[in-house]
């Protein structure tokens, strides 16, 4: 489930003007309130500096990307040094978001079940597992810190993913949202985004990944409210299982909707009143009828 301020994010950008236009103008202006930002920005990468980095490290920037970085390039802490780190830093920088995951596989506290299949009993044999479908998946670029943008498909729009200690969020619904963070750019200085912004594009493989994280998230905040109001972990276990086990990675707000709603019906039936069911399963609830 998405934070308030996600959420306020995301009403804010289905609010926004949008507009088919050029990448270079966009890039401009992202550059442009960067250094407003107190961002320091050097000079852009050269088309033999792109074809010299594409080619080392196998990829391809994707075009919304490579438009802002041949603008300028932004060298403060947290962004990708791409002119002076070493082919090697860059594999690291590549590689993290995938080797995390994969420890977290190792420890058994990941396993994307039922798209991955049954869980193996033996930790090498999931790890293996999770590491064939890992080989599926699009390489990440890295863009800032723990942001990641998917390099397939290679066209503008794609969404930004955030992953760190095994976790995996989607949290723009493209690079244009991604740069309307306030950490950048003040509101005052809200630039239109692109008329592709209205969804999120699904991306094979980590798409699957963060919904699944986010399911798993909210199962685990409804487990703590409901303990909270006296329910046993046995009680608990039992009322949430359901919803676990009709996961299937691909959880769309509807979907989820319903089982928040069979839910919050279950507890209705158990005697507990409207305002306690909306308290127990926090803000999703008003939203629904559990007439």
């Amino acid at each position: 489930m998405h934070s308030s301020k996600e959420n306020k994010s995301r009403r804010e950008l289905q609010n926004t003007p949008r507009a088919c236009f050029s990448l270079v103008a966009y890039a401009k202006t992202v550059i442009s309130q960067l250094k407003e930002a107190g961002i320091q920005i050097a000079e852009g990468i050269s088309d033999e500096e792109f074809i010299s980095i594409e080619s080392s490290l196998s990829f391809s920037f994707p075009p919304d990307l490579r438009a802002i970085l041949q603008e300028g390039l932004p060298t403060d802490d947290g962004f990708p040094n791409w002119r002076f780190a070493s082919r090697e830093q860059l594999r690291t920088l590549f590689r993290l978001p995938v080797l995390n995951l994969l420890d977290e596989v190792a420890r058994g506290r990941l396993w994307c079940e039922p798209t991955w299949g049954p869980k193996p009993s033996v930790a090498g044999a999931a790890v293996a597992t999770a590491k064939n479908v890992m080989n599926t998946a699009p390489l990440l670029v890295p863009v800032y810190k723990h942001f990641y943008l998917p390099c397939r498909p290679n066209m503008a729009g794609n969404p930004v993913f955030f992953l760190h200690q095994g976790k995996v969020r989607r949290c723009y619904v493209d690079l244009t949202e991604f740069f309307q963070r306030t950490e950048f750019v003040g509101d005052s200085k809200r630039s239109i985004v692109a008329a592709w912004a209205m969804s999120p594009r699904v991306i094979k493989v980590w798409t699957q990944l963060a919904e699944w994280a986010s399911l798993q998230e909210f199962l685990e905040q409804q487990e703590k409210k409901l303990k909270e109001a006296g329910w046993t972990s046995s009680e608990t276990k039992e009322m949430l299982a359901g919803c676990a086990k009709e996961s299937h990675c691909r959880f769309t707000a509807g979907g989820l909707a319903k089982r928040v709603r069979s839910l919050g019906l279950t507890l209705l039936q158990a005697g507990w009143s409207h305002e306690e069911v909306s308290y127990s399963l926090g803000d999703v609830s008003p939203s629904l009828n559990f007439e």
